[in-house]
């Protein structure tokens, strides 16, 4: 997010291509795609039956910042300090464990069978991944799914999956995630849940931490939405629902994957670990086919530990001030 509590900056440098493939498509055989395009697991993690997606995803967090962007933490004794939510988040990446993103790819989809279908994709500096998705509905009630798995190496120079890196390696890269997702609607009263969770591992951390014992190289997230889809307006479907996100976050990797100064917090000097928490409550409402209008109000809560070398062991707690944000607008798609 190109924000802060001082500034925003609406870059033109924040513009990207989303999609350039070509695919062949058999009934049978299923279907190629090769160019600038999704990876197997993109969307696995974002399931959902219900119309959510404008407000809430599992990559809403996002917004607090990434790379080098986003909010400065305020700890609980009120300084504001040099450290941004962008720092150890989401370590450069713009997504969520377990959630793929757009790359130059080759990738093959089977057809659906009995609503099932597989996926697998390969390319760019080795990102390889493969996922599972179904699709169905019985006794009243509509179900999706979906679970993929990730591995990344030999990552490109702007390390975009947030992967460890060693000094004497400017490339070599070890990290690999799983994720997944699934949502459930009541089709007669519109009452619906949805799920999503990530689990990530990167084998570089502890290396990058000289192997001192105790370092935290795992991270993990989960998602839960619960709430009612109903028609009582006549423009279109109104979608009200609660949702909660968790992150835990383990060693302290910067942006480029290095360590992670945590210093500005004003303890120790690198970051072992950390607990992200997002609540709050919203609303959809559809006006016509791809326009949406929404809101939803929601509180952030964060606690931060840090040590002298990095490992779990002996770490320090600072409690992040808590703050809440209020998001309103609508989406227009086309």
């Amino acid at each position: 997010a190109p924000m802060d509590q001082f500034d925003y900056d609406p870059s033109s440098e924040l513009m990207e291509i989303r999609h350039t493939y070509w695919y062949a498509k058999n009934a049978r055989l299923g279907q190629v795609t090769l160019g600038h395009g999704p990876q197997a697991t993109d969307s696995a993690t974002e399931v959902t039956l219900a119309n959510t997606t404008s407000i809430m995803s599992p990559g809403l967090p996002i917004l607090l910042g990434y790379f080098t962007r986003g909010w400065f933490m305020r700890r609980d004794d009120g300084e504001l300090s040099g450290l941004r939510f962008g720092d150890f988040l989401f370590k450069g990446r713009n997504d969520v464990l377990g959630e793929g993103h757009r790359w130059n790819v080759v990738r093959y989809d089977t057809p659906a069978i009995g609503g099932v279908t597989l996926s697998a994709s390969w390319g760019e500096d080795d990102a390889m991944d493969a996922a599972i998705r179904y699709s169905g509905a019985t006794a009243g009630f509509k179900f999706a799914a979906a679970a993929g798995i990730g591995e990344w190496s030999d990552g490109d120079p702007g390390n975009q999956r947030g992967c460890a890196k060693l000094a004497s390696s400017t490339t070599d890269l070890k990290c690999w995630e799983v994720g997944g997702s699934a949502s459930i609607m009541h089709e007669a009263t519109g009452l619906f849940v949805n799920a999503a969770a990530g689990y990530g591992r990167d084998e570089v951390v502890r290396s990058l931490y000289g192997s001192v014992a105790g370092i935290d190289d795992t991270e993990a997230f989960y998602y839960l939405v619960a709430g009612i889809e109903q028609q009582w307006l006549p423009i279109g479907k109104t979608t009200l629902f609660g949702q909660y996100w968790h992150k835990d976050v383990g060693a302290g990797i910067n942006f480029r994957g290095g360590q992670l100064d945590a210093s500005p917090l004003g303890a120790d000097a690198r970051l072992s670990g950390a607990d992200v928490s997002i609540y709050g409550l919203s609303a959809n409402q559809t006006l016509a086919e791809g326009v949406d209008l929404y809101v939803s109000l929601n509180r952030t809560e964060t606690e931060v530990r840090t040590s002298a070398s990095g490992a779990v062991t002996g770490s320090t707690v600072t409690k992040i001030e808590p703050f809440t944000f209020l998001m309103a607008g609508m989406a227009v798609r086309f």
